[in-house]
């Protein structure tokens, strides 16, 4: 089966899979593709592919006036002359090919500024979510402690315990105030963050962000299909070659002669003439160095395009490799933290007189230090799997 439509069919189970949740793909690719960055990105491209296609037209007309005047009974006279010069026909064709394929290295450089913009804006997004759950355990534990505080207090004024715990607590609410305006502080970095990256108003995205993106590790054969199939950066390699490979041909014609034809008018008084005129030029000097030139930046192309897919395929084995350990590392963590809820548990254990205030600060700052680590290898992982999967940001490339 052509490997394209393997990928095709990829990508429509995977928006098939989404259509019922929040979308973080096409969030971020419909925010990068209105954001500042992909717009002047794509006018740079236009501009310099009309740069490339002007470099195959024909040199100026050469028009020229002469005007002689005589001595003595002599005649004045004047002439005009227009010529255009040729280069050898395959040159034109050769040059064409070479613009054809420079222009899809430009489309692969701007897709592959898409694809980075679009990574960039998921990773925001992703951030958000995590500053969101930080928020949260911090707000969890302020709305803890305050009714611990509340608890503790009448147990003061009714003897029940002593000031010097009731000023523990206040001690360790203090604290969880501080983190919780710390989290705070975060969140709003991150919203910003989002906000710069955007051109447009993101505060409905932002409300949607409840929770990770739904991203899934695939196998690795369909990452080295994606690298070789849908990677803009290998692809604007390999056109870079094929143009590289083109403009040698071009240098090679050029050594070729090139041609010219012209019109000419003279004038002498009553006497008028009218003539053609037709030339060669003979580059054999001039080009020989750019074809040499020429040939050797054909054969960086190519060594570079062997370089950067090399370097892709390596980066992506260890992308997947620290995606796996995360993941591994994770699953330690979740059955801890997604079926209890331990602070609940210790603040009706202190309640009930099963613990000291001692204990419980003592597991509780327990708890919070490996739940802060539990969403820390969470946004790791999250992080991690949205770079290694950054090739499915886009649908599969149709050159």
């Amino acid at each position: 089966m052509n490997n394209k439509i393997v990928l095709s069919s990829f990508f429509v189970a995977t928006a098939w899979l989404r259509c019922q949740a929040f979308d973080f793909n096409e969030a971020a690719r419909s925010l990068a593709m209105e954001s500042y960055a992909v717009k002047s990105l794509n006018l740079e491209s236009k501009a310099g592919i009309a740069e490339l296609e002007s470099e195959n037209s024909l040199s100026p007309m050469d028009a020229e006036f002469g005007y002689l005047w005589g001595e003595g009974l002599t005649q004045n006279k004047w002439n005009i002359s227009i010529s255009q010069s040729f280069d050898w026909p395959g040159v034109y064709v050769a040059r064409r090919k070479g613009i054809a394929a420079a222009s899809r290295a430009y489309a692969a450089a701007e897709r592959s500024a898409v694809m980075s913009q679009t990574l960039e804006i998921k990773q925001a997004m992703i951030d958000i979510v995590a500053a969101k759950k930080y928020l949260e355990l911090s707000s969890t534990l302020n709305d803890s402690i305050s009714r611990l505080y509340i608890t503790a207090k009448t147990g003061v004024d009714k003897g029940e315990i002593t000031r010097l715990d009731l000023n523990k607590i206040e001690i360790e609410r203090i604290g969880i105030r501080k983190q919780l305006a710390a989290d705070k502080r975060n969140y709003y970095s991150a919203v910003e963050a989002l906000e710069r990256l955007c051109a447009t108003d993101v505060s409905g995205i932002i409300a949607a962000l409840e929770d990770y993106p739904d991203d899934v590790l695939l196998p690795s054969d369909t990452y080295e299909l994606l690298l070789t199939e849908n990677n803009p950066a290998i692809f604007e390699a390999r056109q870079n070659v094929l143009s590289a490979k083109a403009m040698e041909s071009v240098e090679k014609r050029l050594l070729l002669p090139g041609v010219s034809i012209g019109y000419t008018y003279e004038n002498e008084g009553e006497d008028k003439w009218h003539g053609l005129t037709a030339g060669i030029s003979l580059p054999i000097f001039s080009s020989r160095k750019k074809e040499k030139a020429a040939r050797i930046r054909a054969q960086l192309a190519q060594s570079e395009a062997v370089f950067a897919a090399n370097q892709e395929s390596a980066a992506l084995k260890a992308q997947r490799a620290r995606v796996v350990s995360l993941f591994e590392e994770m699953q330690q963590y979740r059955p801890i933290f997604e079926s209890t809820d331990n602070i609940a548990l210790l603040r009706k254990a202190v309640a009930g007189g099963q613990m000291s205030l001692y204990e419980y600060f003592g597991e509780l700052n327990y708890f919070i230090a490996a739940r802060r680590d539990y969403l820390k290898v969470q946004y790791e992982y999250h992080t991690a799997l949205a770079r290694l999967n950054r090739l499915t940001l886009l649908p599969v490339f149709k050159d």
